[in-house]
């Protein structure tokens, strides 16, 4: 976790990052050890580690290469706030829902069948 706030404002490089924690790498590791990853989750996790140390050694046309697929993988594990705002908002890996439509659909699907419930034929 950054623990200074950096005024970022006009730089055109990501020194500001290794000056107040250091390499990139070494906050993804940190990050990845704070989540937890699950096994099923290490070749994610390896690939954020292996994105993170070339941006380190890179320059902005590898940042910008790479900086989206680095964002793409730490979002698969939840490591973005607009990944864990879709989680936390219904989205994601949550099991979707029925809408009113869908049941009416499923009550109409249940009288033509002749399945429809009696307390709901009342209703």
């Amino acid at each position: 976790m950054l623990s200074t706030m950096v005024d970022v404002t006009g730089r055109d490089d990501m020194s500001f990052l290794t000056a107040v924690t250091g390499s990139l790498a070494h906050i993804c590791a940190q990050s990845l050890q704070e989540i937890k990853v699950q096994p099923s989750d290490m070749g994610v996790a390896t690939l954020i580690i292996k994105y993170a140390q070339e941006i380190d050694k890179g320059n902005l046309a590898t940042i910008a290469r790479i900086g989206p697929l680095l964002l793409a993988a730490m979002e698969a594990l939840q490591m973005s706030p607009r990944s864990r705002a879709m989680v936390n908002k219904g989205g994601g890996n949550a099991a979707p829902t029925s809408s009113g439509l869908d049941e009416l659909r499923a009550k109409r699907n249940q009288r033509k069948n002749g399945t429809e419930d009696i307390h709901t034929a009342t209703s």
